[in-house]
């Protein structure tokens, strides 16, 4: 197809976009308004929102293609389904794709073919495969038993999963996984932040590597330092009830719909580099591979 016009360095194709390099876009679920493209350091909302009412949980993954996830938490959902149920965000409804077998799910993150996802209701660390609708792996991790845990981010250069954590409002604890050869977890750190009765709601990795964060109420937006767990405020927000932050990576050569177009204009294309390509980290495939 003919190119209609360049903006940057792509390449416009009648109305889609075709990336030269991969670009992280930020989405954030909350109380007020749904799903929402965000801009981290001006904690603005560029333009994007899916405002249907999403599935009421603590969690939200997106893939490369802008296919969002939310795990219904508390069994409060559009539609209703049991407590479990993971559901398909688009731009004019809610879908259920079927039962994970796990409630209180603090967060999700997409990684590979499935969602890396945590729940607080077993102390389980789990990843549900996408294309089977199953769980291919899961491990209980029970010093974490004394936290919530808020936040699932898999770390694409090393194949850990990173966990936020709290033990009541401004309580807030990075702790990281090691999945092999036996599943370990350590503390790297207090998460501080100034946003006061309050807690760290979701964490993940942007296209770059670099870990971010938010919180719950006022909607701070921190970089986090995976290795210390230092923060950097980079912008305070107003009330949001912030409970899930997803940063979508765009990889390079992909084109990309007009709902994605208009993300990435209106978000300025942040963290723009050469993407080094997703490993598929179903460990349990892996393992017995």
């Amino acid at each position: 197809m003919r190119g209609i016009g360049r903006v940057g360095g792509m390449m416009l194709l009648g109305g889609s976009l075709a990336l030269p390099g991969s670009a992280s876009v930020f989405w954030v679920l909350d109380g007020l308004g749904g799903i929402r493209q965000v801009n981290p350091s001006l904690n603005a909302n560029p333009g994007v929102t899916l405002g249907n009412p999403a599935a009421q949980g603590d969690s939200l993954a997106v893939d490369p293609l802008g296919n969002f996830y939310v795990a219904d938490a508390t069994g409060v959902s559009v539609p209703p389904a049991p407590p479990g149920f993971l559901f398909q965000i688009t731009a004019t409804s809610v879908v259920p794709v079927g039962s994970m077998g796990y409630t209180l799910v603090g967060d999700l993150d997409h990684a590979g073919n499935g969602l890396w996802g945590f729940s607080n209701a077993t102390q389980d660390l789990f990843f549900f495969d996408l294309g089977t609708l199953t769980v291919t792996y899961a491990t209980t991790l029970p010093s974490l038993a004394t936290h919530t845990i808020t936040g699932v981010a898999y770390q694409t250069s090393t194949g850990d999963v990173f966990l936020s954590g709290n033990t009541g409002p401004n309580l807030d604890e990075l702790f990281r996984v090691d999945l092999t050869p036996t599943p370990s977890v350590s503390l790297v750190g207090t998460i501080a932040h100034t946003d006061l009765a309050s807690h760290v709601s979701d964490i993940d990795f942007d296209a770059n590597g670099a870990l971010y964060g938010i919180t719950w109420f006022h909607r701070h937006f921190l970089a986090i330092n995976p290795v210390s767990a230092a923060t950097v405020t980079l912008s305070v927000g107003p009330h949001q009830d912030a409970t899930g932050l997803a940063i979508q990576e765009v990889p390079e050569g992909k084109t990309v719909g007009p709902l994605a177009v208009t993300a990435l204009l209106g978000f300025g294309l942040l963290n723009s580099r050469q993407t080094k390509g997703h490993a598929n980290v179903n460990r349990a495939a892996a393992t017995s591979a």
